[in-house]
């Protein structure tokens, strides 16, 4: 099922696919998920930009190629899927919001 899913972007550049979300940033020590970085997303109570969550996601090879080129230069947050949606800021990304990939995700969040 998966591999079907996923065949349907193999000829598009630069896609991004995932469960969407931009939850809360979680500034508080001692919860998970907690960012140390917090104060860079803004005042408290902020959420993080839109990026995909969850068990899986899928980012096309350019795009690939171009973390493996430039990670040395990207900068890591505590949490490697708002990691992966700040690298892709700024990029002419298409953002796919797959819902089937939620797993235990609550859908809207």
């Amino acid at each position: 099922m998966l591999t079907n899913r996923l065949a349907r972007y193999r000829t598009t550049p630069r896609v991004y696919v995932g469960c969407m979300k931009s939850g809360p940033v979680l500034s508080q020590k001692g919860v998970k998920y907690h960012e140390p970085e917090s104060w860079k997303f803004g005042d408290e109570g902020n959420k993080y930009f839109r990026h995909a969550t969850g068990q899986i996601y899928a980012i096309s090879r350019d795009l690939a190629s171009y973390i493996s080129i430039n990670q040395p230069i990207l900068h890591r947050f505590a949490n490697e899927d708002v990691s992966l949606g700040a690298w892709l800021i700024g990029l002419e990304v298409e953002h796919v919001d797959d819902r089937s990939l939620c797993c235990a995700t609550p859908p809207g969040t």
